[in-house]
């Protein structure tokens, strides 16, 4: 079945309000859009299949509410758009696209729902001007093995979990983003190489700011945080990424020490990673957090912190984590 639209109704009271079942035969230009569809099982569910793909699905302006799975299920697309949506109170995924190829997201918001607000499997698609809100669990938004695609001016406001994780994403670029009031770390890289993430803003993250996991070979840039700061799992990450001083924190830049000996940092610094150094002091500087590992003869005299993550291992003085 291909041209098909579905607009104006209300879909509401059933197990779906759209099922579109494209396991063995593609469909294309399938557009729904308009459509209210409140207290079903599922709200919009689009099921295709690696042979069979969606093409130029559009999703847009509808108003998806108390589902008890996923409100817009789209598996197995290119080409297609999910715009102008508004998803609450899924207790599964609030949009879920699953090998989303050469697609656009955008403008959509998303709130008071459980699991993954936004889960996106796919390749050269553009992520944009999304907002998630108020999320009760796990990730606002799950980025999982998207490659070479665009995650850009979205919102994360508040949640109970992480803003944003991006598992084995690779080869993408993050900026314009913002989070604020995450319970855990706002953008948590897991395994996640060869990205550009610049000019991000995070805002009192419970935790970090930024969390490297197993990410190597990003370039971080321009971003600003307040009250929270950058973290990484193991020095490996943290000399396997590069960073210049435009990152800051509460207004001063980042630095690292990496290989030094007899050196005084800065006052004006707000975020300092030191590792496999020795003689390093830090003295009169109001910080967010110092990170110290293999290093050795290490003062701090007369320092602040504030605001490196309350909850998590961003925040004060840390050995060895």
């Amino acid at each position: 079945s291909d041209y098909v639209t579905i607009r104006n109704c209300s879909l509401s009271n059933n197990a779906y309000g759209v099922y579109v079942y494209g396991y063995y035969q593609a469909m294309s230009y399938i557009n729904v859009t308009n459509n209210t569809a409140m207290n079903n099982r599922y709200g919009l569910y689009f099921y295709g299949a690696s042979s069979n793909r969606f093409d130029h699905v559009k999703i847009d302006n509808n108003s998806v509410g108390d589902i008890k799975y996923d409100g817009i299920y789209l598996y197995y697309s290119r080409y297609s758009f999910i715009h102008n949506n508004t998803v609450y109170n899924t207790q599964s995924e609030g949009i879920y696209s699953y090998y989303f190829d050469n697609g656009e997201i955008s403008n959509n918001l998303v709130h008071n729902g459980t699991t993954y607000g936004y889960y996106l499997r796919g390749t050269k698609s553009n992520f944009h001007n999304n907002t998630i809100a108020d999320h009760k669990d796990d990730y606002g938004i799950y980025l999982y093995y998207l490659t070479y695609s665009k995650i850009h001016n979205n919102n994360i406001i508040r949640g109970l979990a992480y803003g944003a994780r991006l598992y084995y994403a690779d080869y993408n670029v993050i900026y314009n983003n913002t989070a604020y009031d995450t319970y855990k770390s706002s953008f948590y890289f897991y395994y996640a190489d060869y990205n550009e993430i610049f000019n991000n803003s995070v805002y009192d993250s419970k935790w970090e700011g930024f969390d490297f996991y197993g990410a190597n070979n990003n370039y971080i840039h321009n971003n600003t945080f307040k009250d929270c700061g950058i973290y990484f799992s193991s020095t490996s990450y943290l000399s396997g990424n590069t960073f210049d001083d435009t990152n800051l924190m509460n207004g001063k830049p980042f630095m690292i020490v990496d290989s030094q000996s007899y050196v005084t940092i800065p006052s004006t610094v707000g975020n300092v990673f030191i590792y496999n150094s020795d003689h390093i002091t830090i003295a009169n500087a109001s910080l967010t957090s110092v990170q110290i590992r293999s290093s050795s003869y290490i003062t701090l005299e007369n320092c602040s912190f504030n605001g490196g993550g309350a909850g998590g291992k961003g925040g004060g003085v840390i050995l060895g984590a």
